[in-house]
């Protein structure tokens, strides 16, 4: 059997999600801000 039919999945080092948790905690900080400025697609996010 082939690859999964899934698209890309991205895996992200544990400095890049404290960076991303921590730039969502700043106060009037929205999510899809800190999602854009990392290049994260918060439009269609996987959560595995």
């Amino acid at each position: 059997m082939g690859k999964s039919s899934l698209s890309k999945v991205h895996r992200y080092s544990m400095h890049f999600k404290a960076t991303a948790v921590r730039l969502s905690e700043l106060p009037n900080v929205l999510i899809q801000d800190v999602a854009e400025y990392l290049g994260i697609d918060w439009a269609n996010p996987v959560f595995p």
